[in-house]
């Protein structure tokens, strides 16, 4: 894959417990992650073209603004903090 695209649409260090999805419904883009493993989960997760998001539980409603650091390259920073066997969303904030 990395021979056939020059930049991916998330990128984060490999790790086995983590599962996402991208998807954009009604031009909102709409990232899920999941911590599907039983140790606590920090890591950046560098997301291209990302606008500014939201994190949304749905264990608990909560929802929060993330921060997010802009490169030069236009790809977004952000830190993925999960919890074991919990998942989140990242939304469009509009």
């Amino acid at each position: 894959l990395d021979q056939a695209i020059d930049k991916f649409d998330v990128d984060y260090p490999v790790h086995e417990d983590i599962r996402y999805m991208h998807k954009i419904i009604d031009g909102q883009e709409v990232f899920y992650f999941a911590n599907i493993g039983n140790e606590f989960i920090d890591m950046p997760l560098t997301l291209s073209d990302a606008p500014d998001l939201e994190k949304w539980n749905p264990h608990n409603g909560a929802i929060e603004t993330l921060e997010t650091k802009k490169n030069p390259d236009e790809t977004s920073i952000i830190q993925l903090q999960l919890a074991p066997f919990t998942s989140c969303f990242l939304i469009e904030d509009r």
